[in-house]
């Protein structure tokens, strides 16, 4: 018979097997903890053993466990049987120092679309407004709806170069236009230009000679039709329209409409703050030379450029150790600082990993582990009112949470809806899995062969630069599901906006 494994066991729930006895047992549950917390749940082994078999719901002897049901439990921990609350006592400061407790539950994990809903129907933004010139609104999202000042153009004009005549000239047909003379008979008429009241309609330049007396040629084919060549008042815009409405972000062509319209400077809605948190104790800022153990904090200048685009301002902190005092005192500024904070790395299991564990203390809402990789350990709590993330250190796993969460909670924040990218089918020339219970957000290399689309993960092996720089396109494969190679699939080229 195989050997089964008990480490993730409490050593006196785990079963005897052929040839160990308790000390086997215990020895093998106490694998994975340090050696401090061994001796003491050792040291407590019996009194558990009473206060599960003998008194279930009361105190155990033991003073160590007495505190287990003296201090009040949290979320998951509440509902534990009465044997694993003693250990949850015992063993706290045990997890706070390793960061072991935030461990990835499938089960309670969300969806991507969960997620990003769980977060948003918790949260109300609070919003402020301001004025900014015109000028300077690019990007900046309205706040009201904004209507023309005045009608445009305010009085007819030409809608051609040309001269303008008068249509009674024309009633019994084509007049004789050579002895015509300017400022009598007609005037010079360019596009836009205001002319003379007692002329009504344009001819193009391409349909007239000018003859060298003053006068003029019309072409014998040339057909008058009365009112032609003018722009009418109001044909550009009429005064009250509707220019753009609250909520659109500011475009180059939207300015210049408003700008038109009478507005020198518009109301819009304040950027949404999002506090910045680096940490880690590997981690060094940007233009130091790393050295042995230490990795450049770039991705402070990737968020900031992604906050930016989508017209977020971000409140950056300098690189915070892996301390559990500086790191909750960098959340808590944060906080009273920001519209939303995003906390990055230290979101997994790793010996230091403190953050999510620091953001469900503060927290009255909190969910950790998403059903999506790469980054599945991200941690999603509302903190004071507020959106409070902890996004996973890797860059791709910090790129593809800032793709869809963090633009999702800005996009939210401005009352907008994502703008679909760019979709088109694709030949793959390698398969693609879901893991099963997770989807697999893969980036994918496409290229046209013979004028066919195809695409293909980036391959193995390759360096992050490459990655970051081949990389164009996207694809969400289904959790457990598999796509062949030669399968046409529908995917997303990044860095595209679909307007249609």
């Amino acid at each position: 018979m195989a050997r089964q494994d008990h480490r993730r066991e409490p050593f006196w729930e785990a079963p005897r097997v052929r040839g160990g006895g308790r000390r086997s047992y215990r020895m093998r549950a106490a694998t994975r903890r340090p050696r401090a917390q061994r001796q003491l749940l050792q040291h407590h082994r019996r009194p558990f053993a009473r206060a599960h078999s003998r008194r279930a719901g009361e105190q155990a002897r033991s003073p160590c466990a007495s505190r287990a049901f003296e201090q009040p439990l949290r979320g998951r921990d509440a509902a534990l049987p009465n044997h694993r609350r003693i250990e949850t006592a015992l063993t706290a400061p045990f997890r706070q120092k390793t960061g072991a407790s935030m461990k990835f539950d499938i089960e309670n994990a969300l969806s991507r679309p969960e997620a990003l809903e769980a977060i948003i129907s918790r949260w109300t933004p609070q919003r402020e407004t301001e004025t900014v010139p015109i000028e300077r609104s690019l990007g900046r999202v309205l706040a009201q709806d904004c209507h023309a000042q005045h009608s445009l153009p305010v009085h007819r004009t030409s809608a051609v170069d040309g001269i303008a005549v008068r249509s009674s000239d024309f009633e019994e047909g084509a007049p004789n236009t050579a002895l015509w003379k300017r400022g009598e008979d007609f005037a010079q008429a360019d596009t836009g230009d205001d002319f003379p009241d007692e002329f009504d309609s344009v001819i193009a330049i391409e349909n007239v000679t000018l003859n060298e007396n003053g006068g003029l040629t019309l072409p014998a084919a040339y057909e008058f039709k009365k009112e032609s060549g003018i722009k009418r008042a109001g044909s550009f815009m009429q005064e009250g329209e509707l220019l753009s409405r609250a909520g659109d972000t500011l475009t180059p062509k939207l300015m210049a409409i408003l700008a038109a319209g009478g507005w020198s400077s518009v109301p819009v809605i304040c950027k949404p703050k999002i506090a910045y948190i680096p940490t880690g104790n590997e981690l060094v800022s940007v233009g130091t030379a790393p050295s042995r153990g230490q990795n450049i904090q770039t991705n402070s200048v990737m968020l900031r450029a992604c906050f930016e685009q989508l017209g977020a301002e971000m409140i950056e902190f300098g690189i915070v150790p892996d301390v559990r005092e500086q790191l909750g005192a960098a959340i808590d500024e944060a906080l009273s600082k920001a519209d939303i904070v995003i906390v990055n790395g230290g979101s997994s299991r790793g010996s230091e990993d403190y953050n999510s564990e620091l953001l469900e203390e503060r927290a009255t809402y909190f969910s950790h582990g998403i059903k999506a990789v790469p980054g599945r350990p991200i941690g999603l709590a509302i903190v004071n009112g507020k959106p409070a993330i902890n996004v996973p250190g890797p860059m791709i796993a910090a790129a593809l949470a800032q793709d869809w969460l963090i633009s999702g909670l800005i996009r939210a924040f401005y009352g907008q809806t994502a703008a679909p990218r760019v979709k088109r089918p694709a030949v793959l020339d390698a398969p693609l899995r879901g893991r099963p219970s997770f989807e697999h957000l893969a980036r994918l290399v496409a290229h046209e062969v013979d004028g066919v689309l195809h695409a293909a993960p980036a391959p193995n092996g390759c360096t992050l630069a490459q990655n970051i720089r081949e990389v164009n396109a996207f694809a969400a494969v289904p959790a457990g599901v598999k796509l062949e190679a030669g399968q046409t699939v529908e995917i997303e080229l990044l860095d595209t906006v679909d307007w249609a």
